[in-house]
């Protein structure tokens, strides 16, 4: 028994020497001023909580980390020094942030499903990351100043907007899922550019919205972008059921505007000729223009 007991002891230290008193103020502060420069779905509040890690700049190790509830707030367990230091969005619905121990492998993912062997993941909600490099944490004497770090972060994910005319009945429709392959199944938030993008291929799926007054699908999604392999290839793959229960499906490529540089609005756009029927006493009638039999490849529900 005195084994065990000092295996627990021994077990138990380390997480408490980690453990941060919140109720004493620091002279180390930091303000935080999102960046809301995304052109669609821009977050209805802003974040509620930062984490604010440091690492060592030569091997790329985790030495300290903070939780910064706001805009600003006190870091506290912090060695005057010289850092690299990661600050994101905690707290998000489908993001999760995993590898934090190494500044080269953090990164950001969400759920990932898996059907006929092809990922098929969540699309990320919008995540505000700054990156500073070898910044200098002076050792502050009473007479010193407060040391403020000022960030604005960015959001590290895509957004566009998807556009699909064409579709008559959109009344009619119980749901509509879109799936969009050729997507970063993971982004390495402390990296920048091509860099950033993971080179996994996954598709990404989501629920529609529809402007009924327009006889459109007009539906903001984001991704982590298009993986950086040239030859992939994006397909757009869209599954309506009914209110009667038939189910429609249509593909089309979209790869090209993906890759189009003047796309600056980064708009999705596709028509597809599809009448969605009336829900019937006595049965369904579905009557569809345009069918690709084999868009159920990439289905999950």
């Amino acid at each position: 028994m005195l084994f065990a007991s000092t295996v627990l002891v021994v077990s138990i230290l380390p997480s408490c020497l980690r453990d941060v008193v919140f109720d004493e103020k620091s002279d180390y502060r930091i303000n935080i001023r999102p960046l809301y420069d995304m052109l669609y779905d821009r977050p209805e509040k802003a974040p509620a909580m930062f984490r604010v890690l440091l690492y060592d700049p030569e091997s790329h190790k985790l030495v300290s980390s903070n939780m910064v509830s706001g805009d600003e707030g006190y870091l506290y367990n912090i060695r005057p020094g010289v850092y690299d230091i990661l600050i994101y969005n905690y707290t998000l619905n489908r993001t999760k942030v995993t590898h934090e121990e190494n500044l080269s492998l953090i990164r950001a993912g969400t759920s990932t499903l898996s059907y006929r062997n092809t990922p098929i993941v969540e699309t990320p909600d919008h995540l505000f990351v700054q990156r500073f490099d070898k910044m200098n944490i002076p050792y502050l004497s009473a007479r010193d100043d407060p040391f403020i770090l000022n960030c604005e972060p960015r959001s590290v994910v895509d957004s566009w907007i998807l556009i699909i005319d064409g579709i008559k009945g959109l009344k009619y429709a119980d749901y509509i899922d879109v799936y969009i392959s050729g997507q970063a199944q993971n982004a390495f938030i402390a990296k920048t550019g091509a860099s950033r993008i993971s080179n996994v291929n996954t598709t990404i799926f989501f629920a529609a919205r529809c402007d009924y007054a327009k006889g459109l699908i007009y539906t903001p999604f984001t991704t982590f972008g298009k993986i950086p392999d040239e030859r992939a290839k994006l397909e757009l793959n869209i599954r309506i059921v009914g209110s009667g229960g038939e189910v429609y499906s249509c593909t089309a490529d979209v790869t090209d505007q993906f890759d189009n540089p003047e796309n600056v609005r980064h708009e999705i756009r596709a028509t597809f000729d599809v009448t969605i029927s009336e829900r019937k006493d006595g049965g369904m009638s579905p009557a569809v223009d345009s069918w690709n039999p084999d868009t159920d490849t990439l289905i999950l529900r």
